[in-house]
């Protein structure tokens, strides 16, 4: 899968994996929720970072794994095991967030250069918490049809228009990738995707607006 791009805000809490120790959960969220610990929902980036406070409750290091953008895994060490490796150190980072992690509602949203951030607090009537930024990632994957389940994937650093058309009735779709190589080895596709998701590429802290901001 290709790894890319976008640069760290200034506001970033941690530029590594250190920033998640944040968010270690120890409560359990109830079973409407439980669900999103192991079938997370990477559609949006309020959906992908509330799955990923749920599998921080959840201690579901696998899911929370997934939801880190390519690039933030490249800064943890690339692999799961590097991040679990990673993961008690940043349990010993936990504050009181953690133990409401669950329980964070998406406060506001706001647009960058980089992606959407998505602030999180306790109390939508009160100043948010916690601040996920989470960039887009275009994708191709196929899934082998049958018990095996190989499922080959890449990411595209391309917009998704680049690589599909239409002529009519006809729909077509081009793409040059390591992917396509192993899926053609496939005796039979079950399911062949394309398509946008949203993952997590830092935290942020809130920086109260300059006019909100009391002066003595």
């Amino acid at each position: 899968m290709l790894a890319v791009r976008f640069a760290l805000p200034r506001r970033l809490l941690f530029t590594s994996a250190l920033g998640l120790g944040s968010l270690a959960g120890c409560a359990s969220p109830p079973p409407g929720l439980q669900a999103l610990a192991y079938r997370p929902d990477f559609s949006s980036p309020e959906a992908t970072s509330q799955s990923f406070l749920i599998a921080w409750a959840e201690e579901q290091p696998q899911v929370e794994y997934r939801a880190l953008s390519e690039a933030w895994k490249a800064e943890v060490g690339g692999t799961l095991d590097a991040y679990l490796i990673a993961r008690p150190q940043l349990q010993r980072k936990v504050g009181w967030v953690s133990r409401e992690a669950w329980r964070l509602q998406a406060v506001r949203s706001e647009e960058t250069d980089r992606g959407i951030v998505v602030w999180w607090g306790l109390d939508p009537e009160d100043d948010p918490t916690l601040g996920i930024e989470c960039v887009s990632q275009n994708y191709l994957e196929f899934e082998e049809a049958g018990g095996k389940g190989q499922r080959p994937g890449s990411y595209l650093d391309e917009p998704l228009e680049n690589f599909y058309g239409f002529d009519g009735s006809v729909f077509w779709a081009e793409i040059e990738d390591s992917a396509a190589r192993i899926a053609s080895r496939i005796p039979r596709l079950r399911r062949i995707e394309l398509g946008t998701e949203w993952k997590i590429r830092g935290l942020l802290t809130w920086e109260p607006p300059a006019d909100e901001v009391e002066t003595p």
